[in-house]
Order: C-alpha cells, then structure tokens, then sequence
C-alpha cells in the first residue's frame, strides 16, 4: 500500500518578506506570493492529482485555492499546520532555531518531533483512504520536513542542514511515497541485502526476531521518544546493521556490557546473534529499558539482564565491576568520558568498543590520557561505510591493566572534568 504525495509550499507572505516566522498565526500572501500560487497552474499538470490537502492557516488556504480551485477538491487539514512557535509565533526569524527545538519545545509551542508524530498521523490516514492514489499538499515547512524524515529516513539533523531555502533552490513540488508497513518478506529481503553489503552473514531464522523489535519499537515510539528514525528500511540499516558491525568481535565472547543502551542499540541486535553469551544492557532512563523489556517479554530472549541504573554506581559493585569479556557504547558522550565509565566494567584483557561517527579524531587525542590511566590501549581504529550516508568508526581498546579503583567518579565528574 502506498500513496504518491506532492508537496507545494505555500507562496511567499507579508511575513516572508519582514523576516518574521508566522507559525501557528494565520499570516497573508504578498503579491509576489498570489503570482507565484497563480504561476504554479502552468507549471504542473494539475489532472494528475486525486485531491488536494492543504493547512487550516489562511496562507496556505489561499495558496491552494488560487493553483487548484474548481479544478479539484481541496481539504483543509489541522495536522498540516506549521511547527506552533508559541511566544515566537510571528516573531523575528533569527528567533527560530529549529536546530534547537528537535525535541525541546519552543516556549509555550511544540517541538518539531512534535511536528512529525502529526505528519505521521496524518500519513496513516492517506494510506488508509487514499492507497493508490496521487495527493497534492500545499502547507509549510515544517511538516515538509517531517515528510522526509519519515518516508526517506532522514535524521532532523540531517534535513536541517540541507533545507533547500538555504540555497533557494525551490521547485514546483517535491515528490514523497507515504508507504504502508514493510511485512516480513519484504524486511527479510532488504536486510538481507544490507547486511551482505557489509559482510555480515546472518541465519534467517533470526530475522523473524529482528522484525518484531523493530516493529515494538515503532508501536512504542509514539509513546515514548526512543528514535528520530521511523523510516522502516533505514531502521534496518541505521539500527541493525550498524550495530551489527561489532559482532565480528564477539567470538570466543562470555559477558557483554552495553552502556546507555537507549532503545537496545547495539545490545539487542548482538543479543539476538548471539543468543547463549550473557548480555547486561544498562540505561539511566528507565521508561526506554521498559519498552525494551516489554518487547523482550514475546523475544524470550535468555541470558539478558535489563537494568536500570548509571554506570558509575553499578561500575563500583563488586558483582559487575572487572566482570565482562567486552563493553560496547554507540554514540554516548565524548570518549574521554565514556571509558571512564566503561573499562570500570571490563575485565583485563578484554575490549571496550566505542561506536563513534566521523569526526573522532579531536575525541581520540584527548582521550588517550584516559584510556592510559584507566587501564586500557587503543588496539584499533576500523572505519565502516555501513552506507552512503553513515561512517560508522570503532574504537577497540583493550585492557590491559586493572582500573584504579577511585574510577569511574561519581557527581556527573567524568563529564565536567575528563581525565586529561
């Protein structure tokens, strides 16, 4: 099931113009913005579509009726209303920074997360009621954004940073395929070809269980914030391949250790690899390790303990402190901090993998003096293109010496002031 979207911004207003960011107030179309709304008729074929969807807000109204009206039916719908800046609404746009507001709310408004779970909703009601069919939008630019994080598996970040108002590079319409839930065929298909492209070979009946985790996670996202990332084939490769790229070194492996595991990632993927190794996945934030354990009351997934704590109060527990064969950590903290509360867990001789991106160098240089003084020595660096857009760089540090045993230090210390 799939439906075709169209997406038109609405054309330019008063406010455009004034520099000011309009949001939730209704705003109006400058001259230049009716001409451009006009002009937009000779620039598309407007028999392709099947109906028109624009915003509740005047702008956006006005824009559609003056490219579509009495040519095709044009609903007006809440949902696509422009991110609620709240106290900024209408307000100077160097005001709003959207980089800012990904999940914090703009003061008495919403967060653009808040944006993509409304776009979402609304892109559940096109496949329900509109499968097959070609859908024109006219609305704004939030909710165009959203449109791609969800149908292209981009981040906020990502789609921030590339706006093409930066580079006004405008179009008359940017086509998005809303699609309906990949079913397990399809998702065994796709992961099976990503993970081939990093020579990662897995047995097929363990794709069953890496189907029903994504699908929990993505039942439970709406609940409970635990990823930017709801696109179906990019959860694949951005979650599950990625962290598959630590297993090669789980072989002859005992006891695994994930430190701020978040949503179980890499801890549960490598779990479902390696079923009979003892797993602990451990967060501060317990509301995320109950999704987790939730999900994993129908995985019956053994030897996994689930534990909510911070890592330097279990780190100073004698029945997990030197305990474990390998710690993992994929995107926590900076590396001087976060094998401060790593090594503490592992055994001499054993490995801490940091799954860091690729800006790891200046990390790297002022992290040495923690891995030495920790115990620990960089045996690697291995650089993974997991895709295009994701370099993915593990850093192996083996211990090599016992941990002093002021360490990890408690107070948020790791973090105010590393080892350097």
């Amino acid at each position: 099931m799939s439906v075709k979207v169209t997406y038109f911004v609405h054309g330019t207003t008063l406010d455009n113009i004034e520099h000011k960011s309009t949001g939730w107030l209704d705003g109006e179309l400058s001259e230049k913005g009716i001409k451009q709304s006009i002009l937009l008729r000779d620039q598309i074929n407007i028999e392709d579509y099947d109906i028109v969807f624009c915003s509740d807000l005047k702008r956006a109204i006005d824009s559609a009726n003056l490219t579509f009206k009495d040519r095709i039916k044009i609903v007006e719908d809440k949902r696509l209303r422009e991110c609620n800046y709240g106290s900024l609404n209408g307000k100077d746009s160097s005001l709003v920074k959207y980089e800012e507001h990904i999940k914090e709310e703009f003061p008495e408004g919403e967060s653009l997360i808040d944006v993509e779970k409304r776009i979402k909703d609304f892109c559940d009601f096109l496949i329900e009621s509109y499968d097959g069919k070609n859908v024109a939008i006219v609305a704004h630019k939030a909710p165009q954004m959203a449109f791609q994080v969800i149908t292209e598996g981009k981040t906020w970040e990502d789609v921030i940073e590339n706006d093409w108002r930066k580079t006004k590079s405008w179009q008359p319409g940017w086509i998005y395929n809303v699609c309906d839930k990949m079913n397990i065929e399809e998702f065994k298909k796709v992961f099976i070809e990503e993970a081939k492209k990093n020579n990662i070979y897995i047995n097929e009946e363990k794709l069953d269980c890496f189907y029903e985790y994504m699908q929990g996670i993505l039942e439970w996202n709406d609940k409970v914030n635990l990823t930017a990332i709801t696109n179906e084939k990019m959860f694949i490769v951005k979650h599950f391949i990625d962290s598959l790229t630590v297993n090669k070194y789980l072989e002859d492996c005992n006891s695994i250790i994930d430190i701020g595991t978040g949503a179980g990632f890499p801890g549960i993927p490598l779990k479902i690899l390696n079923e009979n190794t003892k797993f602990t996945l451990i967060d501060s934030v317990n509301k995320k390790l109950n999704v987790i354990r939730d999900i994993n009351d129908k995985l019956k997934l053994n030897s996994l303990e689930i534990i909510h704590t911070r890592a330097e109060d279990l780190a100073n527990n004698k029945e997990y402190r030197e305990m474990y064969d390998i710690a993992t950590t994929r995107a926590v903290s900076n590396l001087s901090t976060i094998v401060e509360y790593m090594l503490p867990f592992v055994k001499v001789n054993g490995l801490a993998i940091c799954m860091k991106g690729p800006n790891y160098q200046e990390e790297l240089e002022e992290g040495k003096k923690a891995i030495e003084v920790l115990g620990g020595k960089i045996e690697k660096i291995e650089t993974v293109k997991v895709d295009n857009e994701l370099e993915r760089n593990l850093i192996i540090i083996r211990k090599i010496n016992k941990t002093p045993n002021k360490y990890p230090r408690g107070q948020g210390k790791p973090l105010k002031e590393p080892i350097r």
